[in-house]
């Protein structure tokens, strides 16, 4: 299938540099036409029903973002490029609340932009398939109805896999009430997702927890594996209070969690997620996707429970900043020691968690927003960082984040680097500093140690240990290490196996250098040479 793209801009330079230097049959696109202004654009996405639009973000008329806005409006379905320049990223974050699915920086990078074509025509060939099952499940449910009128029944787990899976009963109510959906019962659902790639296991597991069910509300439940998940449809008592469902299903969940611990040696755990009772099995499909996006949110979040209930996720309509004094943040950068420092990064996303309520997206978006800030205060003062970050990279790096680990690691090292560089810059203002670091490097091969340092500075120890600190923000053994890990870096970089470079920066064992390394560094030293970097 061709997708149609719409470029809107008006240089019309830029316009026909995408329209020719872009392979677009690579990916199964074709420019179908070129707008100088957003008016002249949002007739033709009337008149030619684009897949993608690509606009910038200034342009007369009606400018992208307003662009954007109507077509996210009329045209949902329709996925939206925006380029942008640096000197506009607060309009770039108004972009992405609007539903913009991928920004790209001037000037246009080939690359990124076929990268980013790549992307989004696999969310297009994703939607197409969807949309051929949902056609397929339109046929076949059409196919039930007919059934229907042969007096033919379905099964409840047919019934109820269908109807989750499609978010739409398709007047199956009768069909319901025939196989024992009692409109006298209320329903609760459970979701269990076992850390098992294995389907015979995942099997066996779904086999435990449907006869646990079975035996304890007398076969009024259903049991479906739902992609990774176990699910279970389960009918109560209408006598029953919120309360008394909640305990009880967790006292079984235990029994189930321990048997299975039991049978597999501990190897293999399984975490549930319990919705909310509901007294109309009409509203399954509702607790069924609340109930998974809970468990999906505690998995993300490291969520160390192992059953959850599942509550409903509060919206608010106004927008929060994550740091209302970001100079604080950069006062600390520049004055504190690393140990300092980190205990800020854990406040900044403990505040991330509260204000974001746990959403993923959110969690993400004031993520980008605290790194950016921090980025663009330094990008100038601290030149040496731009080779490390920039805005897309950031953007990228976080967009990739699977958990609020990686996240808080990812706050952590881009501030510990500003630091860092930020320490080197102080360096040049204190002589007796320079000369400190110039014996550090010249002999970190050697046994230095803080006494054989003050003995070539004549200096007192003591004093020497404090104005390491109070100039670097680190203490002597930590600017040894740092010394000799970068130039371990280097050597494991050119191929020096990875045996012999502990030796040659200064570590007699091996073990310990080891240590060190991945204490410092994350990974281990063969992790690193391998090209696991972060």
């Amino acid at each position: 299938m061709r997708y149609k793209v719409l470029i809107a801009d008006d240089n019309p330079l830029i316009c026909e540099s995408l329209r020719e230097t872009i392979n677009w049959k690579k990916y199964q696109c074709t420019v179908i036409q070129c707008a100088e202004n957003g008016n002249e654009a949002w007739n033709l996405i009337g008149q030619l029903q684009p897949e993608i639009v690509i606009t910038d973000i200034k342009m007369p008329e009606i400018d992208g973002l307003k662009l954007s806005e109507k077509i996210k409006m009329q045209y949902p379905d329709i996925l939206i490029i925006m380029i942008t320049g640096y000197q506009e990223f607060e309009y770039a974050k108004r972009a992405i609340s609007l539903g913009v699915n991928e920004l790209l920086l001037k000037p246009i990078d080939n690359k990124k932009m076929e990268e980013v074509l790549l992307k989004l025509t696999e969310i297009l060939s994703a939607k197409n398939k969807k949309d051929q099952y949902r056609k397929k499940l339109q046929e076949e449910n059409a196919v039930f109805r007919e059934k229907e009128k042969k007096n033919l029944r379905l099964s409840k787990n047919n019934i109820i896999k269908n109807i989750l899976l499609s978010g739409n009963l398709h007047e199956l109510d009768e069909q319901l009430l025939e196989n024992g959906f009692s409109k006298n019962l209320n329903y609760g659902i459970v979701v269990g997702r076992p850390q098992s790639h294995d389907s015979r296991i995942v099997m066996e597991i779904n086999g435990i927890i449907n006869a646990c069910f079975e035996q304890f509300f007398f076969q009024k439940n259903v049991n479906l594996l739902i992609r990774e998940d176990i699910v279970s449809v389960i009918g109560i008592e209408k006598s029953w209070s919120s309360r008394n469902y909640r305990v009880h299903i967790k006292k079984i969940l235990y029994h189930i969690q321990d048997y299975i611990k039991e049978k597999y040696s501990n190897s293999i755990k399984v975490k549930f997620c319990i919705s909310s009772l509901t007294t109309d099995i009409k509203e399954i499909i509702c607790n069924y996707e609340q109930t998974k996006e809970c468990l999906n949110r505690a998995i993300f979040l490291g969520d160390t429970d192992s059953i959850i209930i599942s509550q409903p996720v509060l919206r608010k309509s106004e927008s929060k900043q994550i740091i209302k004094d970001m100079d604080a943040f950069y006062q600390l950068l520049e004055t504190s020691d690393q140990e300092n420092l980190y205990i800020e990064v854990e406040r900044v996303i403990n505040d991330i968690l509260n204000i974001s309520e746990r959403d993923i997206f959110k969690i993400k978006c004031l993520l980008s927003e605290t790194c950016i800030s921090l980025y663009k205060y330094y990008e100038k003062k601290l030149p040496e960082i731009n080779s490390a970050y920039s805005i897309d990279q950031i953007l990228e790096s976080i967009n990739k984040i699977q958990g609020v680990e990686e996240g808080r690691k990812y706050l952590s090292e881009i501030s510990s680097e500003i630091q860092t560089e930020n320490n080197r810059n102080a360096l040049k203002k204190n002589p007796t500093i320079i000369h400190a670091m110039e014996f550090i490097r010249n002999n970190y091969k050697e046994n230095v140690t803080l006494g054989s340092l003050a003995d070539y500075l004549n200096m007192n120890p003591s004093y020497l240990s404090r104005l390491l600190k109070k100039e670097t923000g680190s203490n002597f053994v930590d600017i040894l290490t740092q010394v000799r890990l970068e130039k371990a870096k280097q050597l494991l970089n050119e191929g020096i196996r990875v045996a012999e470079v502990g030796e040659k920066v200064g570590y007699a064992e091996y073990a310990y250098f080891y240590q060190v390394f991945k204490r410092f560094e994350g990974i281990s030293p063969s992790e690193y040479k391998r090209g696991k970097k972060s």
